[in-house]
């Protein structure tokens, strides 16, 4: 069982506009000041059991299009896509852990079907059986710098010195493992594994970018 990198689409033709990342704004007037907005932002709680204490309200992006799966600015960290409820009818085939769907609402468009905050619940490498990982510093192919690691405690250690580093592989036993068909890490971020990435393809779900990233692989 595989797990790929998984993220929203960045192509023009797919958001919409240009600026690659997000094609919704998180309407800001639900606040009282600057101070209540900085607050509701900074401390979004990675917990999906504690509430929401605002209304979540969004406007799409002038000549944005309106996808399965977005991403909107300003972003709350532990929870950065919107989703429809045709993907989440495709994730309920799947085993995963727990998450929470918080309504959301468009001010500035209609649409034709439910769509929710994703919350879904963390997990840590420490849950894997972690055999090998190959981590790198730098932004372009060529000024990369590869390390590798056979001990998580080390990567550990060297992730919280260099906290630019990206992960490229994790390799790990899947039998001592609690691996899901979707999972959430703090780094290398969200992962799904090749059944999943299937079934939302074979469903036509769009706004999503498989692959690509880190690959988390199993070994023997």
């Amino acid at each position: 069982m595989n797990l790929l990198e998984f993220s929203t689409a960045w192509e023009p033709e797919v958001l919409g506009v240009n600026n690659g990342i997000y094609q919704l704004e998180f309407d800001e007037g639900v606040f009282n000041n600057e101070s209540e907005s900085d607050d509701f932002f900074l401390n979004f709680p990675r917990d999906i059991t504690k509430p929401i204490t605002k209304p979540l309200n969004f406007n799409l992006l002038k000549e944005g299009k309106i996808n399965d799966v977005m991403r909107y600015a300003p972003i709350l960290k532990p929870a950065p896509y919107i989703v429809s409820e045709k993907f989440i009818e495709v994730l309920r085939e799947f085993d995963t852990l727990p998450y929470s769907l918080e309504p959301v609402s468009f001010l500035n468009v209609n649409v034709d079907m439910k769509y929710f905050l994703f919350r879904y619940t963390y997990s840590d490498l420490s849950e894997f059986d972690v055999k090998r990982i190959i981590a790198y510093l730098g932004i372009t192919k060529n000024s990369r710098r590869y390390y590798e690691f056979s001990d998580l405690s080390e990567f550990q250690l060297f992730n919280n010195k260099n906290k630019m580093c990206q992960i490229e592989k994790i390799e790990f036993n899947l039998q001592d493992s609690k691996v899901k068909d979707y999972v959430k890490l703090i780094k290398p971020g969200d992962m799904i594994s090749e059944s999943l990435a299937n079934g939302l393809i074979d469903k036509g779900i769009t706004g999503v970018k498989i692959g690509g990233g880190c690959i988390m692989e199993t070994v023997d």
